[in-house]
């Protein structure tokens, strides 16, 4: 399985694990998972962060991203396909940018989505897969 973790998925994994539900989890640590995060995610922790909306337990952004490469996740950058794909998810159905690109990303890249986010169902018409 290939899984492309949400903002908050990755940061709950590498600081608050019994966050996430326990079969999400197990299947994250199997051997045979691939997992991803996204660039889009360290932008938005580090906008949250600056602004006072996000604290992290005495770890910096970048300690995160150390960490997440410890655990051997894949980093995704943001393509030219992405950009420019971005406009095939609907606004409407979910306003927030960092979600409509993991989204896009997601899709784009046959990942799926690890998230807790309410609404990801409508999504599925446009070839989502996620779980939580």
């Amino acid at each position: 399985m290939r899984l492309l973790l949400d903002t908050h998925a990755l940061i709950w994994f590498l600081v608050d694990p019994k966050r996430i539900p326990q079969k999400t989890l197990r299947l994250m640590e199997k051997s045979e998972t691939a997992v991803w995060f996204s660039t889009i995610s360290l932008w938005e922790i580090s906008l949250k962060f600056s602004l006072g909306k996000l604290r992290l337990k005495n770890i910096s952004p970048e300690i995160l991203l150390h960490e997440a490469k410890e655990q051997g996740f894949n980093l995704i950058t943001v393509s030219e396909a992405d950009a420019l794909g971005f406009r095939n998810i609907p606004p409407h159905l979910h306003t927030d940018p960092f979600d409509r690109m993991l989204i896009w990303q997601a899709i784009g890249r046959d990942l799926t989505l690890v998230s807790g986010e309410p609404g990801l169902d409508e999504y599925r018409r446009l070839g989502l897969a996620w779980l939580w």
